[in-house]
């Protein structure tokens, strides 16, 4: 190669027949060829090491922050666990049992029919289970005393209010919400307490009273009586 060093050359070089064949030992043609031979140049070797001296410096690295991540795991844990010791706090709070609402009646009713009336009746949630009274016709004062009794579980719920809510019935159609109230369950555990609810307006008639309710609300955890 030396011949061609730092240098780009054509030559011309003869093509002589093979043995055994018929032009054996004689020229059958002539092969043009360019050749350049470049050495490399110190500062390229230099650059090369120096760049798989780069890539070992690399791999050691990303082997160093390994064990962080894994010593970073138990902070995760411990944030996690506060939300759980939170919802035990809410289940002591409203522990398993049963509650009873009554609804004796409501009066001053907003009137939602063209007639100036109302056709009411009232939804009882706990626990995420609704039950609801008969409606009462043609009426803003309307006396109900229905009973309704709910197995209430922690465990198969997040909710943890009473939610009391007005309604008027349609019949042609969809019915109409008046108002509603809600309270903490923890308030009536372990006792029965009677309760004027004031009902607050929705819809049209956001902001208003739109009526009052009265009620008998009971909330025994297993085990328990009334205070």
């Amino acid at each position: 190669f030396k011949e061609y060093d730092n240098n780009q050359r054509t030559s011309q070089l003869p093509l002589i027949g093979g043995e055994g064949t018929e032009n054996a030992g004689s020229q059958v043609g002539i092969l043009n060829i360019e050749i350049n031979y470049t050495p490399e140049s110190d500062a390229q070797v230099q650059q090369q090491q120096q760049e798989i001296e780069d890539e070992g410096v690399k791999e050691e690295q990303i082997q160093d922050q390994q064990p962080q991540a894994v010593e970073e795991e138990p902070v995760q844990e411990e944030e996690q666990q506060q939300p759980i010791e939170e919802i035990a706090k809410i289940d002591d709070d409203c522990p398993k049992g049963i509650v009873e609402v009554t609804v004796f009646g409501v009066k001053n009713v907003a009137a939602m029919d063209s007639n100036g009336k109302s056709d009411p009746y009232i939804k009882v949630t706990v626990g995420g289970i609704t039950q609801k009274t008969q409606k009462k016709k043609d009426t803003l004062n309307a006396e109900f005393n229905e009973t309704f009794k709910f197995d209430f579980d922690p465990s198969t719920t997040q909710e943890r209010d009473i939610k009391l809510e007005l309604w008027d019935y349609d019949s042609f159609s969809d019915d109409d919400q008046i108002g509603k109230a809600s309270f903490p369950l923890s308030e009536f555990k372990g006792k029965k307490e009677k309760r004027n609810v004031e009902f607050f307006g929705v819809n049209k008639n956001y902001g208003q009273n739109t009526g009052t309710g009265d009620f008998e609300i009971s909330y025994i955890p297993e085990g328990e009586t009334i205070q």
